[in-house]
């Protein structure tokens, strides 16, 4: 896709405008294709610009989340997340009527979209230009503002265009389209004719992927200034925009000044100018009127040449080049550095507001905590940092800012009763045989820790009263595990199980082909297996050392698809990598736990734990390395973080909540609770 930005700015006080391009950052990312924003806020203070980054920022960061999704649920995800922010902001700013935003998912052959405020989007397929919001119902509810998603198909050669009401319309794409493309300044010259902001993206599926291109246009109060170009082009980083909105807002109330500025400079430079041509000029004798020598007629039949000096005069006039290309180059570099520094006065101005907000924010979330409304402290902790990591250039102000990151740092940490485990050691280390065995799972029976691995016959005995270890071996490899009426209990390939306490090994039905066994859990004397590609559990009994048939429990079919890990107290909880619990009894969907307020917002769990001697829930994020233990209703009870848990595996936590067992490599640490 070939990307073009237009931004026109007129300097306007109360109104900002910014576009946002985001691209999948790796390979996973890429089935859930680029995301567009274009957002548009008036009649507020220059201190309530921050909103528009930081509703683009809170939605990128949701849609991109989970790759596991697909476009459509993660276009609904990402929107419930700007709901909540602009909710969350409806006090504070005035947004309501006076904010314009687009959000666009686009892969190569689908979008999504959805609107709020007076937008425009199009779609030109060939000679036809496509109104696609036509017929959109805008929404003006403050709980949901954007709760009607339109999707469709697009083509290969498809332009899309995603506008500002007043940048493009239907009229003027009819009148002027067939010649819009290839894109040039002229062009625009043509369509464009507002005296109001706005910003737009064109995006040329077709074609080759580049740097993102901006065609800018700003129209100045009346002064020097004025004889700018038109339009400049520069090249723009693909990601996260900067500050340049509100920098080019926090222009135009010196504008005036710069005015009276230029005029008094350029009498000063007259005069200068003046001196110097002065002082270049050659002397000459007070009674001639020439710079030239005279020249005299001799009687002669021919006459006389007349006798210039033309080295001399040479001299002169590239005497007279250094010295005027000097001055200019003076005063432009000293025109040059005014500019310079009131561009950077302006800057930290910017960011000195942007602080001030981030302080206010923190205060209200110390408020919260007085009151004892911990969640509501954590979601304006939050929102503090993600402002602060939006500032790309802090300058001088770094100090402040960091120390404002570490103060709220702090207060999250205090609030989730955070525990960071700076000297936390194994409780040991598999450090042989490792070229066969790459543990991924951990049991705990009867004093002993079983890890074993799915792509190998192997299993490690750890003997805590000895802190000896051993390896022993199956006769096939070893799907996965749990305990069974406090037994170690082996699913084998193909078709067998294996209770290691008694060495017996029982056959085991499958209830279709090519099952997909990515975890073993158990309650009393039943075990369950979770197939996560097909989304199925599959329950077993076990009495008299013979396996049941096997019986598909959930009542819907792959009801447990996008869960990537299940816990089973009696009832059955499935995880997803956003730490939303989905909670199951009978084989039916009983309740959905949303995932805990916390931060870094919870994006990567890997593996839940719980059991019916346990009273929580426990979370495994790995990007964090982290635990997070919660309730049985999704609040967050406290935090284990070290920098030693290194690509967690697995969990198993003691009856009674008493330990902690975590598998992380080839290394297993204990956390007493």
């Amino acid at each position: 896709m070939r990307i073009k930005e237009l931004i026109f700015d007129v300097k306007e006080p109360t109104v900002y405008c910014e576009s946002f391009v985001y691209e999948p950052s790796n390979v996973e990312e890429e089935r859930l294709g680029h995301l567009f924003m274009i957002g548009r806020i008036r009649n507020v203070s220059e201190t309530s610009f921050y909103l528009i980054n930081l509703l683009a920022s809170r939605i990128k960061r949701e849609y991109y989340s989970n790759y596991h999704r697909s476009m459509e649920v993660a276009t609904e995800s990402a929107l419930k997340e700007g709901n909540k922010l602009l909710k969350e902001n409806e006090e504070r700013i005035n947004w309501l009527g006076n904010l314009d935003f687009l959000v666009a998912a686009v892969s190569q052959k689908r979008i999504y979209f959805t609107l709020l405020g007076k937008m425009r989007a199009f779609i030109v397929r060939g000679e036809e230009f496509i109104d696609i919001v036509k017929n959109l119902i805008l929404e003006k509810d403050v709980l949901f503002p954007f709760s009607t998603i339109l999707q469709g198909a697009i083509k290969k050669d498809d332009v899309l265009i995603f506008s500002t009401s007043n940048i493009f319309s239907k009229e003027k794409l009819l009148k002027f389209g067939k010649d819009l493309f290839p894109i040039e300044e002229k062009k625009i010259s043509k369509i464009i004719e507002s005296e109001d902001s706005g910003t737009a993206l064109i995006v040329e599926t077709g074609k080759e992927a580049g740097v993102i291109e901006r065609i800018s246009r700003e129209k100045e109060k009346k002064g020097f200034l004025e004889t700018l170009p038109k339009f400049s082009f520069s090249k723009r980083e693909k990601f996260f925009p900067s500050f340049k909105g509100k920098i080019k807002e926090g222009l135009n109330k010196p504008y005036t000044k710069l005015n009276q500025i230029y005029n008094l400079a350029r009498k000063k430079i007259s005069a200068f100018s003046s001196k110097i041509s002065s002082l270049s000029k050659p002397t000459q004798p007070k009674k001639e009127e020439f710079p030239f020598p005279r020249i005299t007629v001799e009687k002669a039949s021919l006459p006389g040449k007349p006798k210039f000096d033309f080295i001399a005069l040479k001299k002169e006039r590239e005497k007279r080049k250094i010295l005027f290309g000097g001055a200019l180059l003076l005063i432009l570099i000293l025109i040059g550095f005014g500019f310079y520094q009131h561009k950077k006065n302006i800057e930290n101005a910017v960011l000195g507001e942007i602080i001030k907000t981030i302080e206010q924010k923190t205060r209200e979330g110390e408020n919260s905590l007085i009151y004892g409304d911990k969640e509501k402290a954590i979601s304006y902790f939050v929102e503090s940092l993600e402002l602060l990591n939006s500032i790309e250039n802090p300058g001088p102000l770094k100090g402040e800012i960091d120390n404002l990151r570490k103060d709220i740092e702090d207060n999250i940490n205090k609030i989730l009763e955070r525990k960071v485990l700076s000297g936390i050691q194994p409780l040991f280390e598999i450090k042989e045989g490792l070229e066969k065995f790459s543990p991924q799972g951990i049991l705990f029976a009867k004093d002993n820790i079983y890890l074993f691995s799915p792509d190998s016959l192997l299993v490690y005995q750890w003997n805590i009263s000895e802190k000896k270890g051993f390896f022993t071996e199956q006769r096939e490899k070893v799907l996965g595990g749990t305990v069974l009426n406090k037994k170690p209990f082996f699913l084998i390939a193909p078709t067998s199980v294996v209770i290691t306490e008694k060495e017996k090994i029982l056959p085991i039905d499958f209830p279709y082909e090519e099952i997909s066994v990515w975890e073993l859990d158990n309650f009393l004397n039943y075990f369950y297996i979770f197939d996560k590609d097909k989304g199925e559990i599959i329950k077993y009994s076990v009495s008299q050392d013979k396996i049941s048939s096997p019986n598909l429990w959930l009542e819907e079919r792959g009801a447990a698809k996008g869960a990537v890990s299940i816990a089973i107290d009696g009832s059955v909880y499935l995880a997803s990598p956003s730490g939303e619990i989905k909670k199951f009894s009978a084989g039916t969907l009983k309740e959905k736990i949303s995932p805990p307020e916390t931060y870094p917002k919870i994006k990567g769990v890997t593996k839940i734990f719980t059991s019916k001697d346990n009273q929580y829930l426990y979370l495994i994020e790995p990007a964090e390395k982290r635990v997070i233990i919660l309730d049985k209703k999704g609040k967050i009870i406290a935090e284990y973080q070290s920098k030693e848990f290194k690509d967690l595996k697995d969990i198993w936590v003691t009856s009674g909540d008493k330990t902690i067992y975590l598998l992380s490599e080839n290394k297993v640490f204990k956390i007493d609770l």
